[in-house]
């Protein structure tokens, strides 16, 4: 049995078959409408959408096999995606690559074989649309034809197929880059809240303190001249004072002494307000 030999860029092309994601997928209605299409026309029992893989050549399409893939190294199309053009065998038993073939000398007991290789998107050989008889026959021009247009036509399904994962993956992507958008607005709206009360209470604060400092200053310059006018009424009517009267001029001092208290409270409530507001 004659194996085939790699093609060129084989590292590429297996990578452009991986891209597409569509190795080891269900049945595709898509695809099976071209083989039953082939299968009919050409009149043969066997119809493939092969794609070749590293080991084994896998079908997207099979009518008239009951397997979805055979190893490579048996693998007619293997062969076919090294030329352009349609590989066409009339009688498999009659070529040395594949006389042996265990597909030919058992079943599915090749002996007619035609595959026209497809291309993917990024125009990497990826396998085969092929026809399969097992009983000799030629492949007119008419028959290579149409074998080239189905195969054609083969290939427009994958660019399709290509397509809308691509679009599937990008609409993924934007609702992903949606929600993170959404996601930090809400953070942008939390912070500008955060800082809005911030500021509201920094402003209030500032408030307070701009009223602390006029309370203090009011407060001051009549406290100054009750207290030196107490101190002067206290020594000129001190011999000529009661009890009753000491009595109450003592509580005139304590209310001036409790005033002072609260004017340096004031004081210091206006100094942690301007500390508070500058940290803020």
């Amino acid at each position: 049995m004659g194996k085939s030999s790699l093609p060129e860029f084989e590292d590429e092309r297996i990578a452009a078959l991986k891209e597409l994601e569509i190795l080891d997928t269900p049945p595709d209605e898509k695809f099976d409408r071209i083989t039953k299409i082939a299968q009919i026309l050409f009149d043969v029992p066997i119809a493939l959408v092969s794609l070749v893989d590293v080991n084994r050549q896998w079908f997207k399409s099979c009518v008239g096999l009951s397997v979805r893939e055979t190893p490579r190294s048996m693998s007619f199309c293997s062969h076919a995606i090294l030329e352009e053009d349609v590989m066409a065998i009339e009688d498999a038993k009659n070529d040395k690559r594949f006389a042996d073939n265990p597909l030919v000398t058992g079943e599915p007991y090749i002996r007619f074989y035609a595959g026209k290789p497809i291309r993917g998107p990024t125009n990497q050989l990826l396998g085969t649309l092929c026809i399969i008889d097992k009983v000799p026959r030629k492949l007119s021009r008419g028959d290579r034809a149409l074998l080239i247009d189905l195969a054609n036509w083969v290939e427009s399904e994958i660019k399709t197929m290509a397509l809308n994962n691509e679009l599937k993956k990008i609409t993924l992507q934007l609702k992903q880059t949606e929600q993170e958008l959404i996601d930090k607005n809400l953070q942008l709206e939390m912070s500008l809240s955060e800082k809005t009360q911030k500021l509201v209470k920094s402003q209030q604060v500032a408030a307070i303190g701009t009223m602390a400092s006029r309370l203090a200053h009011d407060i001051k310059n009549p406290l100054s001249v009750i207290q030196m006018t107490s101190d002067l009424l206290s020594e000129k009517l001190e011999k000529n004072m009661d009890d009753s009267m000491k009595g109450q001029c003592q509580m005139l001092k304590n209310a001036i002494t409790e005033l002072e208290l609260n004017l340096l409270r004031v004081q210091d409530t206006k100094q942690f307000l301007k500390q508070y507001c500058s940290t803020r």
